[in-house]
């Protein structure tokens, strides 16, 4: 089987959220393989250094336009392109409306209906990260529910096992300025993440030497998100850093 892959997710610099996700799983699909499958990795971009290197199992097509490049490029890739690809995976809501092979997409949540800002339509397998997502675009989409998977995130045991050194503990809150204890947000600073219902609960707690830390990069709509403490008179107590490589993460 030809498995299509759309790395465009994941082949960025600065991974957050969806991005994290497919990339992992874009790995670990490589990594999986079946005897007689092959992965295509589909990108108007070149791999960056950390994507998985090709192979006799892996083969990435750069191509197309960047503009619009899901219903041009892509979709005229799997109708006219060779060799033929038997199932496409498509790690967010972008893909293409009409396509001559099945679709699977995995979406994190329902938001760019709620917010307004894309479009969807509903494909052959539709994967979800939770119930409530699930039950969301059977609401909004009447999309069948034999045709939708609940797939939980996971997270990464080789980052995330809890026996980091106090010395990169350190370092890190003196990288990010941070001093005493804290509490820590990490995503984009959007408004789909409800950022500011966080601060106005953090402002709310009786405990002034407590920090509420921010971390990640500016999304759409982020200037709310920074006035809000300052509107509270909690600016001294909340900490934006900006986007957080992996590394810092942990500590």
């Amino acid at each position: 089987m030809n498995i299509g892959f759309d790395i465009n997710e994941a082949n960025i610099p600065q991974r957050v959220g969806v991005n994290q996700v497919a990339y992992n799983i874009f790995v670990h699909m490589a990594k999986e393989l079946g005897e007689n499958d092959k992965l295509i990795a589909l990108s108007k971009e070149r791999p960056l250094p950390d994507m998985p290197e090709g192979n006799e199992k892996l083969n990435y097509e750069i191509f197309g336009s960047k503009k619009a490049w899901v219903f041009t490029s892509l979709t005229k890739r799997l109708w006219t392109g060779k060799p033929k690809i038997d199932v496409l995976f498509s790690p967010s809501h972008y893909a293409p409306l009409f396509a001559p092979t099945k679709q699977v997409i995995y979406l994190m949540d329902m938001s760019f209906e709620r917010f307004g800002t894309e479009y969807f339509t509903s494909y052959d397998i539709n994967q979800l990260i939770s119930e409530f997502s699930k039950n969301e675009i059977v609401k909004l989409y009447g999309t069948n529910p034999n045709k939708i998977e609940v797939v939980y995130p996971a997270f990464d045991k080789e980052i995330y096992h809890g026996k980091v050194p106090k010395t990169k503990i350190i370092s890190v809150k003196k990288k990010y300025d941070i001093n005493g204890s804290y509490l820590l947000y990490w995503g984009t600073l959007q408004p789909r993440k409800n950022i500011v219902r966080l601060i106005e609960a953090f402002a709310k707690l009786d405990s002034p030497r407590l920090k509420l830390v921010i971390s990640g990069k500016r999304g759409w709509l982020f200037e709310q998100i920074l006035e809000q403490s300052k509107k509270l008179g909690i600016a001294d107590r909340v900490i934006f850093t900006g986007f957080a490589p992996n590394d810092d993460l942990p500590a």
